[in-house]
């Protein structure tokens, strides 16, 4: 269930679930005006704007109903105008980003961590990437 503004495109007023059909979701995470939902199937779905290519589908085109991402997802992050998708080997950033990055068309980066990433974390203008083994990296402005 959500309750409140998804984007612009959807005011809702009473709670709404946006659950898609036929899935589990075991992880969340919001940005400025983007959610990204994990399903249990390694499914990352995506709604809300995508003015910087944050819904993680190669366009700019916003979504007020959940679209498929990507799959095989391990673990999943957002920040203001960002998406992070985490799989065992590499971790990619669709959307704006503080940090420095080459990125290509369809809005995408890979970030090069040396070890496998658990979990991600973000500000405004940084991002604190954790792995397996503990180390903790940052990236940004910070």
């Amino acid at each position: 269930m959500v309750w409140g503004q998804i984007s612009i495109l959807d005011i809702i007023r009473t709670p709404k679930d946006i659950t898609p059909p036929g899935t589990y979701i075991m992880q969340i995470a919001s940005g400025d005006d983007h959610i990204a939902m994990l399903t249990s199937t390694g499914v990352c779905y995506t709604l809300g704007e995508n003015y910087e290519g944050q819904l993680a589908d190669g366009t700019k085109f916003s979504r007020n109903t959940p679209i498929i991402a990507r799959k095989d997802v391990k673990g999943i992050a957002t920040h203001i105008q960002g998406t992070f998708l985490i799989d065992s080997t590499a971790v990619e950033l669709w959307g704006s980003s503080a940090f420095p990055r080459e990125v290509d068309t369809t809005f995408k980066a890979m970030i090069d961590i040396p070890e496998t990433v658990t979990s991600i974390t973000s500000g405004v203008l940084f991002s604190f990437i954790l792995t397996e083994t503990g180390k903790l990296y940052s990236t940004g402005m910070n």
